[in-house]
């Protein structure tokens, strides 16, 4: 990446996260949601951490929330394969990120299973933004969880 397009990037983002109005500076605040269901209800792996994925910078910079569903398998050794999006709104690329923040998540093996199989999961990620707190965008991605991702 060269100089000028990070230059670019930063300034972008900054504009995102603070917009500037008649010499206010304003906070957007972002929440991403996170949830995993498995195809057959019998947990092999779980998330190896409940940490929050992050937003995404380039969903960020739409200045947009959204959502996407992305399908996968869990292999033997634990990695996310297969990774397809099902669907994405405000559009694809919603989804192309997504899956880039899917393949970051580390996985373990369900408390009480002592052999690793591969194992198919459907997660959910809603992206919401809002310029109240981050209360407010946690309130917003809850409400949005429950609506259909596209």
């Amino acid at each position: 990446m060269t100089k000028k397009s990070i230059f670019t990037t930063s300034i972008i983002l900054c504009a995102v996260i603070f917009a500037t109005g008649f010499g206010t500076k304003t906070s957007v605040f972002g929440h991403v949601e996170l949830n995993v269901s498995d195809s057959d209800g019998k947990q092999v792996w779980v998330r190896a951490d409940d940490m929050t994925p992050l937003y995404p910078k380039q969903v960020a910079v739409m200045g947009k929330g959204g959502c996407a569903v992305i399908a996968f398998e869990i292999d033997e050794d634990g990695e996310a394969t297969n990774i397809e999006v099902v669907s994405a709104l405000p559009n694809r690329k919603v989804g192309k990120y997504t899956r880039k923040s899917l393949k970051k998540i580390k996985w373990k093996l369900a408390e009480g299973v002592s052999t690793p199989s591969n194992e198919t999961k459907t997660a959910r990620f809603d992206y919401c933004m809002s310029r109240e707190s981050q209360d407010a965008s946690k309130a917003i991605c809850t409400k949005q969880a429950q609506m259909k991702c596209g």
